[in-house]
């Protein structure tokens, strides 16, 4: 593999990340569950969610709905239910897969 090629792959990777976090804010948007201040970023497929939910049923949605995203690898959910008592679970769900 030359560097051209290296370089190349890290534009595609970064480019696959960029459309995953355009679904997830897509998604955010039109849930109308914007005002949860849910944080997202993508890495080589790897879509990590942070920040707050006001239900685990909303958490558990998200976490689904966005292994279905084309190019995410893992979902990896730090997000913390509001009100609630215990402490993210970390989950990493892998959807490689597919």
């Amino acid at each position: 593999m030359t560097e051209g090629d290296k370089g190349q792959a890290s534009k595609v990777s970064a480019d696959v990340d960029k459309a995953i976090e355009a679904r997830v804010k897509q998604y955010i948007d039109t849930e109308k569950v914007n005002k949860q201040h849910i944080n997202y970023t993508a890495k080589n497929g790897v879509l990590t969610l942070t920040g707050d939910v006001d239900s685990n049923e909303t958490r558990a949605k998200m976490e689904t709905t966005f292994a279905t995203i084309d190019g995410v690898t893992q979902v990896v959910d730090k997000l913390n239910v509001k009100n609630a008592n215990r402490k993210p679970q970390s989950g990493h769900k892998d959807v490689s897969g597919r």
